[in-house]
């Protein structure tokens, strides 16, 4: 998920709380007075359902929906309405090869200048008027009418709005009408939920250059799109025929990186549900999508690294149309009126007590983010000395924090907390152990999927340019390692050697050749200039091949026949290997970050002495800054946290 998403939300906040009237006799009287001159507007919905007692409960809705209108919002500007008329306008859906370079031109052309306007202030009466006769309808119709309550209507279904998209007039009835057929004459709500998620989940990828979510009209023409912006139409399109949908959201990750991610939730009177890859029906009892990052190319059985990863969320806010209670006292920057804590129903619910004398009246706990340090996720209210954090999550590493915004700051030494109770993290300044140090982040899977599917390739070799009488030097049998190698046997001598792969696009992005532990240079053959990066060490590209080749073949002319015994290859990675020339620095935590020393890799691998025992240790890359993640040294191996 991208970062325009929290900076719209954050400005939609800023632009609440300048806007918010002290002293307003009711919530709905102080929309109307923030409306300014499109206080006619709101008033002529409410002024339509009040004359006759049968639209009784359709007063209730705009009330409603006026009432929390306030808090809501979106951005436009020219370059996104030219951007959504090229959309709407295709006759088909418009894949990302199209549509991004749609957008690169019009923010070229014309800028990517925003604003973000107020629906209280922009949203006209027939558009209200129109929403809350249509989601009636279909909650009216619907088979599942009984499981959803008025107030769960009102909430998960009459909203016009998910986040801060652009809107637009008749999107329930063109999904209505476009969608209803995936579900006609199914009466479980649950299967209609889990059919219409398997119909758009192939949609969400993360290739947009456009970082703004459009209309669901035009949403519906995007090929591939954000994991908000794929929420935002799924429960739209759900929303239209009268389906109860929220969208939830992981901010930020306790063991990964910073990156978020949302996914939509069907709400009943009895729960929430969500949907798994492979589910006919929705399952009770919400989980965090995407919480499990797994291989699916599986390598060998006995394969050293490990295939699976889980995620461990901090937080789970649930989008909200109705507008959450402000805590008093509470710093501006914690609040967030537009989002609920959610946290408890996926099962974060561990809880602290801290007990201390200071004169601050809030205290922090933080967790470590990349890049950005320690990170306040959680705020506790003193009580008499006594702070209780709540919904903490379980197996993360914390530390006390106070202050606040940009002068927060760490306290102490970080523990880690396990069922509710504390495992102290000081280290052992007088015991010192050694480590060896391969990673600054974990290895995600989906790195090892690629690595597999090099499984086949082959070197080959000759005397010939053209390569007309060749001998296979060796192939890549198994999962490949980073970096790896092939011993080669024999003693025949070979002016040229090349990679040969078949695939779309070879993962290889690293290559050395080798007589008896000296490196053998040549000059590349049958190369682009793209290809010289494929000996640069850096480890970090991947090679098309062209559209006119069969297979990919790239090589080297050492000038003269020589001798090789072996070739050393790495696969593409995500940079945060120790890889040879850079430098790297270890720190260990000691109420603060206290460096081990500075270390130019000439290997794979960074041995460091002197390392106090049980030490919390972060190692950063000095040369090319990448992810990086605390970690603990345990039993011969790095364990991150």
């Amino acid at each position: 998920m991208k970062v325009c998403f929290r900076w719209v939300l954050c400005l939609l906040c800023c632009l609440v709380a300048g806007c918010m009237v002290s002293c307003a006799p009711s919530p709905l009287e102080e929309s109307l007075r923030l409306a300014g001159d499109n206080r006619a507007e709101l008033e002529a919905v409410l002024d339509v359902y009040s004359r006759k007692p049968v639209d009784s409960l359709k007063l209730r809705a705009a009330e409603f929906l006026i009432t929390h209108m306030k808090i809501h919002g979106g951005v436009r500007s020219e370059v996104l309405a030219d951007y959504r008329k090229m959309m709407v306008q295709s006759d088909t859906v418009v894949d990302y090869h199209t549509f991004n370079p749609w957008w690169k031109q019009l923010v070229v052309d014309k800028g990517d200048r925003l604003e973000v306007a107020l629906d209280v202030r922009t949203v006209s009466a027939a558009y209200l008027i129109r929403n809350i006769e249509r989601a009636f309808q279909a909650w009216e119709q619907a088979p599942w009418h009984d499981e959803v309550d008025f107030d769960r209507f009102c909430r998960y279904v009459l909203p016009y709005r998910f986040t801060n998209e652009m809107l637009a007039d008749g999107w329930r009835e063109y999904l209505a009408r476009k969608y209803y057929p995936l579900i006609a004459g199914e009466t479980d709500v649950r299967r209609a939920f889990a059919i219409i998620y398997h119909a758009f989940g192939r949609r969400s990828s993360d290739v947009a250059e456009c970082h703004y979510t459009l209309d669901p009209i035009a949403l519906d023409k995007q090929g591939q799109m954000w994991c908000d912006q794929y929420c935002v139409l799924m429960g739209d399109v759900c929303r239209s025929l009268g389906i109860p949908v929220a969208m939830d959201w992981v901010e930020s990750w306790g063991n990964y990186r910073q990156q978020g991610h949302l996914w939509p939730v069907l709400v009943l009177d009895d729960g929430a549900y969500t949907v798994r890859r492979g589910d006919t029906i929705a399952r009770k009892g919400p989980e965090v999508e995407g919480r499990t990052i797994a291989g699916r190319n599986m390598p060998e059985e006995d394969y050293p690294l490990k295939m699976a990863f889980i995620k461990r969320p901090l937080r789970v806010w649930r989008f909200s149309y109705e507008r959450q209670k402000d805590e008093p006292g509470l710093p501006e920057s914690w609040s967030h009126p537009g989002l609920e804590d959610v946290s408890a129903l996926y099962g974060i619910m561990d809880s602290l007590v801290v007990s201390l004398s200071m004169a601050d009246e809030y205290l922090f706990i933080g967790t470590y983010q990349s890049r950005d340090g320690w990170t306040p996720v959680r705020h506790a209210r003193s009580s008499e000395g006594r702070y209780v954090f709540r919904n903490l999550a379980d197996s993360v590493v914390y530390v006390l924090m106070t202050g606040e915004g940009d002068a927060c700051r760490s306290q102490g030494n970080p523990f880690l907390l396990v069922n509710g109770k504390q495992i102290g993290m000081r280290p052992d300044t007088v015991r010192r152990t050694t480590v060896r140090l391969t990673r600054t982040f974990p290895l995600m899977p989906h790195w090892t999927d690629q690595w597999t599917a090099m499984k086949g390739t082959y070197f080959e070799a000759s005397n010939d340019p053209d390569f007309r009488t060749r001998t296979r030097l060796g192939s890549i049998d198994r999962t490949p390692l980073f970096p790896d190698s092939i011993r080669l046997e024999g003693k025949n001598c070979y002016r040229y050697v090349r990679y040969v792969c078949d695939l779309e696009q070879t993962r290889m992005a690293g290559l050395a050749f080798f007589c008896h532990g000296h490196e053998v240079e040549g000059h590349l053959i049958g190369a682009t200039p793209a290809d010289t990066l494929l000996w640069n060490k850096d480890y970090t590209e991947t090679y098309k091949k062209h559209s006119y080749d069969r297979v990919y073949t790239r090589g080297i002319d050492f000038g003269r026949p020589v001798e090789l015994t072996s070739i050393h290859f790495a696969p593409k990675h995500d940079r945060t290997f120790v890889c040879p020339g850079n430098t790297y620095e270890l720190f260990y935590y000691d109420g603060g970050w206290r460096s081990l020393g500075r270390q130019t890799a000439d290997g794979y691998v960074l041995t460091y002495t002197n390392v106090p025992v049980r030490s919390l240790l972060l190692l950063r890359n000095v040369s090319a800054r990448g992810d990086e993640r605390i970690f603990t040294y345990e039993q011969g191996r790095q364990v991150w946290w």
